[in-house]
């Protein structure tokens, strides 16, 4: 029986985020036997040389270049997608991201054989010009099918257009077992102070992720806890104003930039406590990450957060741009470490039972069959 072919398309020059982590961790888990996944990432200035795709190779799927890293590349760029497809006689386009959305979405009209999927690992408001809200949801809208990964990227689907009968939630998974051998491996990073609790955000250094609101807790966590550091793993464009930022509020020295790190597996279980501020969320990969590593998580009400973090079991969830709640929320924590211990124990358990990545793969490999028929 010929195997169903998947190509995932991507479009990210950046390092390994929540996205890529995902893909590679489920490129170890496909049932080889029945389909043939392939990977090709689009609009990459690192030509194919940055830390993403360098982790898909090392899974040993097949890999493919496509020249254009530049949106007046575009019409080269679909020219040579359209020949990759029929080339490899794609059944399923699997798309990810706006841009890849975008060119994924031109590359299959006049239509190909593939049918159309499209990931949706973000909400509409998280987009930041109208231009890439319109043009993603147009062609969201006319795909085969759209799998959320979460109940509230899936309402925000519908309210955009989206039939319902061609949406539904694939919610993401974790790789624990790579998880803890990553952890385990104590891959060379930062050296970390353990004189006292350690405070973690992880994540790209966005307006999104809310990380103001997290620098403004931090003179009164210091004032009950003065030995607490907040680590800040992560870089991005607002990294500049957060130092300013951190100086005004007289914590410079309780807060450490650690930038883009590789290892956060090992940083995860060193920490006390892991700290997401997001404003708006789609998800939140690292609070499975948290949860695996056994760590208390303190989270917004953000979008698909709630649907991770059980509130007062595996974790506490504050409103979004509340700094007087977060330092609540941390400061209890800080002073409970029995509440900080089965916190973590719980949350380790849920990451278990409901978002382990085999299931999130079995979930995929279902619509894949479905849409190849």
């Amino acid at each position: 029986m010929r195997k169903i072919a998947i190509l995932h398309l991507t479009s990210t020059s950046r390092g390994i985020g929540g996205v890529e982590r995902l893909l590679i961790d489920m490129a170890r888990h496909y049932d080889l036997e029945r389909f043939r996944v392939a990977h090709c990432n689009l609009f990459d200035a690192t030509a194919g040389t940055g830390p993403f795709p360098a982790g898909l190779r090392d899974t040993g799927l097949p890999w493919f270049e496509i020249a254009g890293s530049r949106w007046s590349d575009l019409p080269l760029i679909v020219r040579n997608l359209r020949q990759l497809i029929r080339r490899e006689r794609i059944d399923v386009l699997h798309l990810h991201m706006v841009r890849a959305t975008v060119a994924g979405g031109i590359a299959s009209v006049p239509r190909t054989r593939a049918k159309v999927l499209v990931s949706k690992h973000y909400r509409y408001s998280m987009l930041s010009s109208a231009f890439a809200r319109l043009a993603d949801g147009f062609f969201t809208n006319r795909s085969d099918a759209a799998a959320a990964v979460s109940g509230s990227v899936e309402s925000d689907l519908l309210a955009h257009g989206m039939p319902a009968s061609h949406a539904r939630v694939i919610h993401n998974g974790i790789d624990l077992e790579m998880f803890d051998r990553r952890a385990a491996e104590h891959e060379p990073g930062p050296t970390l102070d353990r004189s006292g609790p350690l405070i973690a955000c992880f994540g790209s250094l966005h307006r999104l992720k809310g990380h103001e609101y997290l620098l403004r807790t931090m003179p009164e966590i210091v004032r009950g806890h003065p030995a607490a550091v907040l680590l800040l793993v992560g870089d991005g464009p607002e990294r500049a104003r957060l130092e300013q930022l951190s100086h005004a509020l007289g914590v410079a020295g309780a807060v450490k930039f650690l930038g883009f790190q590789a290892n956060v597996p090992s940083i995860m279980k060193q920490i006390d406590i892991c700290v997401h501020p997001s404003v708006d969320e789609a998800f939140g990969l690292v609070l499975l990450e948290a949860m695996a590593a056994g760590k208390p998580v303190v989270a917004t009400r953000a979008g698909g957060i709630g649907e991770i973090v059980a509130d007062g079991a595996t974790g506490l969830l504050v409103p979004p741009r509340d700094p007087g709640a977060i330092a609540a929320a941390v400061s209890g924590l800080l002073g409970d470490a029995e509440l900080r211990a089965s916190m973590g124990t719980r949350g380790r358990a849920r990451a278990e039972e409901r978002f382990d990545i085999r299931d999130t793969v079995r979930s995929y490999q279902e619509l894949y069959q479905e849409l190849a028929g």
